[in-house]
């Protein structure tokens, strides 16, 4: 699922080079917002995507846009 993260996130990092803003939601730009990856604005220049990674009930892993690296959260 991280594979498919990154490509999100090229996608979303092309969509802001393009129109100078991240996108409100998926769907203003033209992806999918219906899972299994989420996007999340933070702020106008700060992003995460998350995905379930199936190790049980609210954990996820999520790429913050600052740092620029997937995370585990849920430990």
């Amino acid at each position: 699922m991280m594979k498919e993260g990154n490509r999100l996130v090229e996608k979303i990092e092309q969509w802001k080079a393009i129109n100078g803003r991240l996108p409100s939601n998926l769907s203003e730009a033209g992806l999918p917002d219906d899972g299994p990856l989420y996007y999340n604005k933070w702020s106008d220049d700060e992003y995460v995507v998350s995905y379930a990674d199936g190790r049980g009930f609210f954990t996820d892993t999520r790429y913050y846009s600052k740092n620029k690296k997937w995370s585990p959260l849920g430990d």
